[in-house]
């Protein structure tokens, strides 16, 4: 598994946020090594900054593009994880 923060071009927008975050996938199922995962699902992860599982999102590979909801999150740091099972994406977002 690839693991990148720059490598991939997603867009998780806006950030910081204090409500609906839109988080741009269509980068992140390119698959430049021909790697077969179109039976596969996107895990997107968010995890506050003591490494708890705040929000956990299960999509369908061929996603391009999904909201997620930080307005009951308390304002700080969190980390989003963007996993396929073939690369691994890290983003900050911070809750204002």
């Amino acid at each position: 598994m690839r693991t990148s923060q720059i490598l991939d071009n997603i867009l998780i927008y806006p950030n910081p946020s204090s409500s609906l975050v839109q988080i741009n996938l269509i980068d992140f199922n390119e698959n430049k090594e021909n790697v077969n995962i179109s039976k596969q699902i996107i895990e997107i992860k968010v995890f506050d900054n003591f490494g708890n599982l705040k929000l956990l999102k299960k999509l369908p590979s061929n996603t391009t593009s999904t909201q997620i909801d930080v307005s009951n999150f308390v304002s700080g740091i969190y980390q989003i994880e963007i996993n396929n099972g073939y690369k691994k994406v890290i983003k900050k977002l911070i809750k204002k």
